[in-house]
């Protein structure tokens, strides 16, 4: 008995394929990440007194939280967007990692003090050594140095858990980071005297 043929309603379309071979890679991405995920959480269980931790944990929080809105977003995007994901590594890894530098642009907005309120996590400062105490130590030049940032630690759990959702929202949804920029772009404007005037003339000029 002959095998009845698969007709063109039932077989996959050029956009769905492309769909499917997106799809297995990201797919392959969230494994590689679950990975990470679970290898470092082994470490950090083991090892307690790791320091400096929550930087790294930004970064890849916000690469998997891309990873996801990319997944999310497949249905929407267009053939041409679909063919460069399918052959391009490169095109398929910018906006997770994109998600992750916007999480640690976040996570600097939260201890700067710039981004407050109850719906935000609280950090606060480490104790450093004093300058008698320091001055026989070979790395007293990083007490004042940049690296100070990422010496800090939340106020509570709950503000590493906030960091977290807060973290992955900012890879999910670039559009959350980049209104909250141009917020501050705004309120800088504002800030500077004559900043609105100037930009009402330049308006009323055209």
């Amino acid at each position: 008995m002959q095998k009845p043929q698969l007709t063109v309603e039932h077989q996959l379309t050029e956009h769905q394929l492309l769909i499917h071979i997106v799809g297995n890679r990201l797919f392959a991405a969230l494994l590689v990440a679950l990975a990470i995920a679970v290898v470092w959480s082994s470490v950090v269980y083991f090892a307690d007194s790791l320091d400096g931790g929550s930087a790294p944990v930004v970064l890849f929080i916000g690469v998997l939280g891309g990873l996801i809105g990319l997944q999310n977003r497949l249905v929407r995007l267009g053939d041409a967007d679909l063919l460069l994901l399918a052959k391009s590594t490169t095109y398929l890894l910018l906006a997770p990692l994109v998600g992750g530098f916007l999480a640690v642009l976040l996570y600097i907005l939260f201890i700067s003090g710039l981004l407050q309120g109850d719906l935000f996590p609280n950090f606060t400062a480490d104790a450093v050594a004093t300058p008698d105490s320091a001055a026989n130590d070979e790395n007293s030049a990083d007490l004042n140095g940049i690296s100070r940032i990422f010496r800090i630690h939340g106020d509570g759990p709950e503000d590493y858990a906030k960091l977290i959702f807060w973290c992955f929202l900012a890879g999910f949804s670039e559009r959350f980071v980049t209104n909250l920029m141009g917020r501050f772009e705004h309120s800088a404007i504002a800030s500077v005297p004559g900043g609105e005037s100037s930009d009402a003339d330049r308006v009323s000029e055209r």
